[in-house]
């Protein structure tokens, strides 16, 4: 008998491995993280096996998880390519250009001078902002479903365009009574005693091999969190061993009588970029990278 699959369940198994969390897929979704939580259950009672595995740090693919993964996204890519399509037959009249962004990239100066910028020169052109990790936003830019994307990490492939907007500092994030607290200055070694809380693998394996591989082969702890939100946060100021690993970023979270940061001055420097399918040539996009050359 064969098995009837409902695509709109496909793609939210697809949106909460690439986020590693039900409740940044129910966000990213726009549905309720129980309702979410309730709907991957059925679809693993249907299938006959499970999906996902749920532990204190957040949640991770079963290895039949990980195969199913692989022709998932093809089903992901189509139903996003049909909304897409769809969009701009409803839109026939309006200019629409699409870009897509890391959830974090909002606190990066350059980004938003560049969107805002092009946006006030281009006020007939309806700009979509598409939130997602570096490899599904990769594989939406080479199948023509965004136009651009803001990527992290060193990009590595003949078929994109990458033009680089700036360099991002790996930093601690920590208790202003932790025993580093007063060090002028840390390198990675002298974090062995220490836990570090660090972004799930599974949403850049890349980018978290090519900043946390060094640490790991000198013995420091690392331990995926499911989100930087005001919960992990308490936990680092409530720990004098905790401490968070982040970009040199600025954010409304951090309250900085309690918690300080630090940056590690022998971690590299972490490159982001504006990423373009290579011959991709519409006017849009080479107005909104002319504005982004004109800010390095």
């Amino acid at each position: 008998m064969i098995m009837k699959l409902d695509p709109r369940i496909v793609v939210q198994f697809v949106v909460i491995a690439e986020e590693a969390s039900f409740t940044r897929a129910a966000r990213r979704l726009h549905v309720a993280q129980p309702w979410l939580s309730g709907r991957i259950k059925r679809f693993e009672e249907q299938l006959g096996f499970s999906l996902f595995v749920r532990n204190a740090h957040g949640i991770e693919l079963t290895s039949k998880g990980a195969a199913l993964l692989e022709v998932a996204h093809s089903v992901e890519l189509s139903m996003t390519a049909t909304e897409s399509v769809a969009a701009k037959l409803r839109r026939a009249n309006q200019e629409r250009f699409s870009i897509g962004m890391p959830p974090y990239s909002y606190q990066i100066a350059s980004r938003n001078e560049i969107i805002n910028r092009f946006s006030k020169l281009n006020p007939g052109v309806h700009v979509e902002l598409d939130v997602g990790w570096s490899p599904s936003l990769i594989e939406k830019v080479l199948s023509g479903l965004l136009d651009l994307a803001f990527v992290p990490g060193d990009i590595c492939n003949e078929e994109l365009e990458v033009t680089r907007l700036c360099q991002l500092r790996i930093e601690l994030m920590m208790s202003a009574k932790h025993p580093l607290a007063t060090n002028k200055e840390l390198i990675s070694s002298d974090l062995k005693q220490y836990t570090v809380l660090v972004f799930n693998r599974a949403l850049n394996p890349a980018l978290f091999d090519s900043i946390f591989s060094p640490w790991e082969a000198i013995g420091v702890n690392l331990v995926p969190f499911v989100e930087l939100n005001q919960d992990v946060l308490e936990r680092v100021h409530s720990s004098e061993t905790i401490v968070i690993a982040c970009f040199d970023l600025k954010d409304d979270l951090l309250n900085k009588d309690v918690l300080i940061r630090k940056t590690i001055v022998d971690s590299s420097l972490v490159p982001f970029s504006l990423v373009r399918r290579a011959g991709w040539c519409s006017p849009e996009c080479n107005n909104f990278l002319a504005l982004a050359k004109d800010l390095e």
